[in-house]
Parts: structure tokens; C-alpha cells; sequence
């Protein structure tokens, strides 16, 4: 084969001439391809059954000696007096350090621009191994609040227990920290020396070694009817599949808890459309809930983490007691134990479809190539047009104007002086800069507008290829984003550079139809709002996007303001010019003339 191209010379081989001529259908082929290969993939049988790969955890071997059933309800006690009192800090401190434990409390403060401020204490105990030196720890996190009373006993009845038991290979850190995710974010930060803008804490007292994963343990009242498995991370960092399937096995085959997980029920019956909208729902959640708690937070410290969420039950008929939880978190630390090295063996990078079956990366990345292959097509015939070449002024003003409204937002959402400046109340300023600068920056595509046809091509050619850039290097940070993206933005390229007409009006129905604003509009209007209802509705997903890339480092918001933005604007650029007076490429015209030299002898 490459011995006949070479003998071509110059000439293109013929397969890449079919290529570029029938590019828009090939271009819709893939798009329709990375569907097809979803539902496909999600069919049972192509489906990955959970496994244990790390041996070492020997999930369910171990025999539970859980027996301090006394400890539940003294400490159940000695936490409402606490409450009561106005100092349940101060009695888990007491508490913690009556049973042996290096304890310590950290103090935090965040105070934003753009919303309420959040002020707590972190309460935390070491209890240090007796085999080994203190280099490894396991960490146990539970909310602690007044509605958190039950799981702060617990916490406190597990260490009871834990104390006295000798075959601790590594530290166990029992963390109480206030429900939101910027309290964990304050302790892991100042754990591993690092500092969160807007948030002020306290340096640490004491410390233990490297955190190699944990649980967070998440329920309410006295009762369990079920539990539910929480692990969606920031920027996509999941926990080690592994530190899901052992808490699932122990809780199925070990204790029989009903559980579930992020999606879809331990128990429920294989089916092909329910493992279809669990990967579409997952897809959904992991990029737009990607704080759903404190495991949340773990991942950006490469920590791997899991929430184990109780439901609540109203009496025992209807659930489980508090000390058969116990029982399934001493199972599940004495596994953990047993591990020898940080979580390696199993995947970060998959899709829990159920508690039973997963696809991992392998399966999922056709999906993105199929987005990246329809826009791939078009691109090649763009570079094939003898149109010439000229750097349009649209492609740096742009992404000028983009990486302007980035370091704008950071500066408004983060420094008072920008009210200061303007003289207008900074919730007002907020929303102009996220609602109103991204239109303004749209409307400004029509002062510099495409003029020549070689401005043309080299336009296109770019917006092609740098979309698919885009999503491919997206998809290697973060899968959920990259999918969502192409499925949304691939269509809409293809339909007003490819498949309809070019011109004024369609430019103008491009840049409304296909800018970020109008999208996230038509997500949040599916019931009738007010104005102000709608334009709040708006405004919350992008503020959302801002905090969680300011505190806990998410990378949607520069996504969506540097690359986003940016290419709806070449898009709406590019379709105000008639692509009628683009050349077209001469294999077009080569084939047609040859079938009609053919015809003519």
C-alpha cells in the first residue's frame, strides 16, 4: 500500500479524495457513530463486571468483634449535653483526648464577595499504630452538626473500640468537620501545607504521614434504611475503584445492607435502557455537581475517598441500628488495613453504571474520538481549499477578549476593590460580568468581521481542529465535561459552518442559537420563571462554576470562559460569511470531470 502511494508521487491517493469530497457526511456519520457506540457499550454483556484488584484487602474475611454497644449511648449523651451547653467542640476534644488520642482543633474562614460567609472549627484525633512508624494513615471524616449527632456518636464509639485493638499497621485520622466542602478544603489544604484564596485557617497541631484514602461516613437519625455510595470528584478525579467495590461487597455480602450508588440500586435487574441513562446521568452529575462533599475534595490532594451515605429510617422494623454500622466500618478500616501500598491496582478513570458493572476508559474514549472524528473531516477539507492563506483579526481578538473576561471575573469575585471602583453593590457587578460580558463579547464579533475567502478558510480550518484539540485534551483532564461538550458543540459547528447555508442572517442566528448563555438558558427554563427568576436561574450554575474554581480548583469555569466563549464567537464569525465564495476543492471538481470524460466517450 505505501509502496503504491509513493509510485502516485504528488498525486492524492484516491481514498483521501473520497474523504474530502464527502467530508459533511462523514463528519455526520461519526457524530451519529459516537451514539450508537454509547448504547452499544452499555448492553450488559458489554459491560464490566466490579472486581477487587488489590488482593491484599481480603474484603469479608475478617470476623467483626464490634461490642461496645454501651459506648453509643454515653457519647449519644455527652454530645446533647455538648449541644446544649453550646460547646460540642470543646467536649469532642475532651472526648477524643479521654480516649487516648492526639487531638486538635482548626479554625476557619471563608468570606467571599458573592455569597455567605462560612466560619467553623475542624475537631480531629490521631490515634497513632503501635507496629509502625507514622508515615501511612487511614482517614474516617463525619459532618458534625447538631443533625449529625447520631453519625459524631458512632465516630466517637469507633474509636472506643479502635484503641484497643493491636493490628493497626498505619494512623487512623478521625476527622469532625462541618458540612461544607470549604471546611474539608481548609484542613487537607493546611494538612499538606498549602493555602485556599479566601480562606483562612489555622495551622495544623499536630500531623500524621501520607493519607492513603478513606471514608466519609453521612447519615442522620438513628435508624439506616440504606446506604448510597458518593464518590464524583472535582475535575473528574474519582476515587480508586477498588475503595468502592470493598465498601459494596462487605455492604452486600457481609452485613446484606440495601445500597446503591451514585445513579442506580445494588439490586436492580440488568437492563439496557437503565445502564444507558445511568452513563448519561453520571455524565451529567460529574460535571455539574462535582462537589457533592467532602470526598469531593480529596481527589485534588490525590487522596482517594469515598461518601457512605445512611438514609434514614423511621424505626428499626423499617431499617438498621446505629451498631450495625459500626459493625460494616469496622469491616471496612480492617480491610483497608490490611492494604500495603497506596491504591494502584484498580482504575481512577471509569463510569460506575451500577454497583455491579462499570465501564472503564478504554470503553468510554471511542466515544470522545467519534466527536473528534466528525470534526476532523471538515478540517481536512478546509486545508485542501486553494483559497490562500490570511490570519484573520477574529481569531486573536477572541480569544483576547476571553482571556480578558477570565482575569475580569477573578478580579471582581475576588477583590473588593472592584466594587470600590465601579461604585455599584458587588452582586450587581457579579452578574454583569457573567451575564452581560459574554454577550457583549459576542456582539463585538461584528466589528471585526471576515472580508476575503483565504480569511475564510484559514477560520474554519482552525475552528475545526481547535475544537477537536479541545475536546481531546479536555477529555485526558476530565471525561464527563469533554462528552457533554462534543455532543453539544460538534452539532452545532457542523450545522452553521457545514450543513446549512452561510451569510448574515444565519450569522446572526449562530451567534444567539449557539452561545453559551442562550444553552444554559434553555436548561434552566424548563418550567415558566419571571424575568428575575430566570435571570437568577442563569446566574447560580456559573456562579457555582466560579467558586468551586477559586476554592477547590475545578477547571469548568476556565473552560467555559478561555475555549467556550471563545470559539462561539469564531463560530458566529464564520457564519455571517457566504461560504459560496469560498473555492472549492479541486478534488471535487477533479472527480467530476473525470466521470464526465468517461460519459462523453
Amino acid at each position: 500500500m505505501l509502496r503504491r502511494i509513493t509510485l502516485q508521487g504528488s498525486k492524492t491517493p484516491k481514498p483521501i479524495k473520497k474523504v474530502i469530497k464527502h467530508a459533511a457526511l462523514l463528519a455526520v456519520i461519526a457524530y451519529l457513530g459516537a451514539f450508537g457506540y454509547a448504547i452499544f457499550a452499555t448492553a450488559p454483556e458489554n459491560l464490566e463486571a466490579t472486581r477487587i484488584s488489590e488482593n491484599a484487602f481480603l474484603p469479608g474475611i475478617v470476623r467483626e468483634k464490634f461490642n461496645k454497644h454501651s459506648s453509643l449511648s454515653a457519647f449519644g449523651k455527652g454530645l446533647r449535653q455538648g449541644f446544649k451547653n453550646g460547646n460540642p467542640n470543646g467536649y469532642l476534644i475532651d472526648a477524643l483526648r479521654d480516649l487516648g488520642l492526639e487531638a486538635a482543633s482548626q479554625k476557619f474562614a471563608f468570606k467571599p464577595l458573592y455569597g455567605a460567609p462560612v466560619s467553623g472549627e475542624t475537631v480531629y484525633g490521631i490515634l497513632r499504630t503501635e507496629k509502625n512508624p507514622s508515615v501511612e494513615a487511614m482517614v474516617l471524616v463525619v459532618p458534625f452538626s447538631d443533625k449529625h449527632e447520631a453519625v459524631a456518636t458512632l465516630a466517637l464509639t469507633i474509636i472506643d473500640y479502635f484503641k484497643d485493638q493491636v493490628y493497626w499497621a498505619r494512623d487512623i485520622i478521625f476527622v469532625f468537620v462541618p458540612p461544607e466542602p470549604v471546611a474539608m478544603e481548609a484542613w487537607l489544604a493546611a494538612y499538606h501545607g498549602f493555602t485556599v484564596p479566601t480562606v483562612t485557617a489555622d495551622v495544623l497541631q499536630i500531623r500524621s504521614g501520607e493519607i492513603v484514602g478513606g471514608y466519609v461516613f453521612d447519615f442522620e437519625g438513628q435508624y439506616i434504611k440504606d446506604v448510597e455510595f458518593q464518590f464524583f470528584g472535582v475535575n473528574g478525579r474519582q476515587p480508586n475503584l477498588d475503595l468502592v467495590n470493598v465498601a459494596v461487597y462487605i455492604a452486600q455480602f457481609g452485613l446484606k445492607f440495601p445500597s446503591e450508588s451514585n445513579v442506580l440500586g445494588l439490586e436492580y435487574v440488568a437492563n439496557h435502557r437503565q445502564n444507558t441513562e445511568s452513563l448519561l446521568k453520571s455524565i451529567w452529575h460529574q460535571t455539574f455537581h462535582e462537589v457533592q462533599g467532602a470526598h469531593s475534595v480529596f481527589g485534588s490532594y490525590g487522596i482517594s475517598a469515598v461518601t457512605i451515605k445512611g438514609k434514614p429510617a423511621q424505626n428499626s422494623r423499617h431499617g438498621h441500628e446505629v451498631y450495625k454500622f459500626a459493625i460494616y466500618v469496622e469491616a471496612l478500616y480492617r480491610s483497608f488495613n490490611n492494604v500495603l501500598e497506596k491504591l494502584h491496582q484498580s482504575y481512577f478513570l471509569y463510569y460506575l453504571i451500577s454497583p455491579k458493572q462499570f465501564m472503564s476508559v478504554a470503553y468510554y474514549m471511542p466515544i470522545l474520538g467519534c466527536f473528534i472524528a466528525a470534526l476532523l473531516f471538515p478540517a481536512l477539507r478546509e486545508l485542501t481549499r486553494p483559497a490562500g492563506y490570511a490570519i484573520p483579526a477574529s481569531l486573536i481578538y477572541n480569544h483576547i477578549l476571553a482571556l480578558g473576561l477570565y482575569f475580569l471575573t477573578m478580579f471582581v469575585f475576588t477583590n473588593p476593590l472592584a466594587a470600590t471602583i465601579t461604585g455599584l453593590p458587588a452582586a450587581l457587578l457579579q452578574k454583569a460580568v457573567l451575564l452581560g460580558a459574554p454577550i457583549v463579547m459576542q456582539l463585538s464579533t461584528n466589528l471585526y468581521p471576515i472580508t476575503t475567502a483565504s480569511e475564510a478558510r484559514v477560520s474554519r480550518f482552525v475552528l475545526f481542529t481547535e475544537a477537536g484539540l479541545l475536546l481531546g485534551a479536555v477529555g485526558l483532564l476530565t471525561i464527563s465535561p469533554a462528552l457533554l461538550i462534543g455532543a453539544i458543540m460538534v452539532p452545532l459547528i457542523l450545522l452553521f459552518t457545514v450543513i446549512l447555508p452561510t451569510g448574515p442572517v444565519f450569522g446572526f442566528v449562530a451567534g444567539i442559537v449557539a452561545h453559551p448563555i442562550t444553552l444554559i438558558t434553555g436548561f434552566v427554563a424548563q418550567e415558566p420563571k419571571s424575568v428575575p427568576e430566570l435571570i437568577d436561574a442563569v446566574y447560580a450554575p456559573l456562579a457555582s462554576a466560579v467558586h468551586n474554581h477559586i476554592v477547590h480548583g475545578s477547571l469548568l469555569f476556565p473552560l467555559y470562559c478561555l475555549l467556550i466563549l471563545a470559539l462561539a464567537g469564531h463560530l458566529a464569525v464564520i457564519a455571517r460569511f457566504p461560504k459560496e465564495l469560498l473555492p472549492i476543492p479541486p478534488h471535487d471538481s477533479d472527480e467530476d470531470d473525470a466521470s464526465k470524460a468517461k460519459k462523453a466517450d
